[in-house]
């Protein structure tokens, strides 16, 4: 949960309610759970992080016969955990829970619950990024169930999140709308971290089924000195494959070639993105329907077109491709090109 109460939209998500007891316009059941879960706990450390993410007396907690989470202790956001290797996330950044957070999201998880992983996305290794509570780069979220079968496949696909295909293959094999027939299973290799930089390396073997079996790596590495995010990734393998990597922006964003890369800009914070590292084509995508790309759902039946930035390339085992992500001043921002 970043520094504005907002959750990645990773998995399924279906906006789903038995009964809501708060009907505030920006209520948020997540916020709501950290409020909860803080008074009936008496978590210090969970009253800060509600605080942090402008969340006060929650709407619901009289309803429950709760009163305010704590007001004073010991405990802070800080106290929290960033690293939750067992449900495979570990959460990297700077300034965290507070309104100058920058703050990086590395997916190495599971696939989904159970063998079927039916609520589950083809999502392995993704990174999401948000700064100062602004999503920049992010996950496509749901959309629907059954609905509409081909936007199903969609936003459940290795094309709808920040990771790689290989051969342009899924990370698994589709089944239905609610059944993978491969297991995906990720490892977390290193995780480390001191005054010059964070690092965390994992792999997935989504892509040892192929018949040159493929072991996809990535490290991402976030270094305090220049703040930059530099994502690796090289695939372990015995025959050179095609990758194609994208990198999804917030609906809200625009994303334009500069003279470093990339230029991705909200009305509030800019990023520029350069890969590196092998000859690769480059191409934004917004609101294509054939083939389905550039797309984010982030209410359940609600879609917007937004720009994704889809990489191709070749990779032989060991060659590393590599995105520098870096924050961009507001008053250095390059303008897109057309604006006024």
């Amino acid at each position: 949960m970043d520094c504005r109460g907002q959750v990645p939209a990773i998995g399924d998500a279906d906006d789903g309610e038995v009964w809501c007891l708060a009907h505030d316009s920006d209520f948020d059941s997540y916020r709501s759970l950290v409020a909860i879960g803080a008074a009936l706990f008496r978590r210090t450390d969970l009253s800060a992080k509600a605080r942090s993410s402008g969340v006060g007396n929650d709407g619901q907690l009289p309803w429950l016969g709760l009163g305010a989470p704590p007001l004073y202790g010991k405990g802070t956001a800080n106290d929290l955990p960033r690293s939750f290797p067992q449900g495979g996330y570990i959460v990297v950044g700077e300034a965290l829970d507070t309104p100058r957070e920058f703050r990086v999201t590395f997916d190495c998880g599971a696939l989904g619950y159970n063998r079927i992983a039916g609520h589950g996305h083809a999502d392995a290794l993704a990174v999401l990024v948000s700064w100062e509570g602004d999503p920049l780069l992010v996950d496509a979220g749901t959309y629907c169930y059954n609905a509409a079968p081909e936007w199903r496949r969609f936003f459940r696909s290795t094309s709808a999140h920040n990771s790689l295909l290989v051969d342009g293959f899924d990370q698994s094999e589709y089944g239905a709308s609610f059944l993978w027939l491969r297991d995906v299973n990720a490892v977390l290799h290193e995780e480390r971290r001191d005054d010059r930089m964070h690092v965390v390396h994992a792999s997935h073997d989504g892509y040892l089924r192929l018949r040159d079996p493929v072991r996809h790596h990535r490290r991402v590495t976030l270094e305090a000195d220049s703040g930059r995010l530099v994502v690796e990734d090289w695939l372990e393998c015995r025959q050179p494959h095609d990758v194609t990597m994208h990198w999804h922006a917030a609906a809200a964003a625009r994303l334009w070639p500069c003279e470093t890369g990339w230029q991705l800009a909200t009305t509030g914070h800019s990023l520029s993105l350069s890969v590196q590292g092998a000859l690769a084509h480059h191409e934004i995508g917004v609101g294509c329907e054939s083939p389905v790309q550039g797309w984010v759902s982030r209410r359940f039946y609600q879609r917007e077109a937004a720009p994704v930035l889809v990489t191709r390339a070749r990779l032989a085992s060991s060659q590393i491709l590599r995105t520098v992500v870096e924050r961009v001043a507001r008053h250095s921002a390059g303008r897109e090109p057309g604006s006024r």
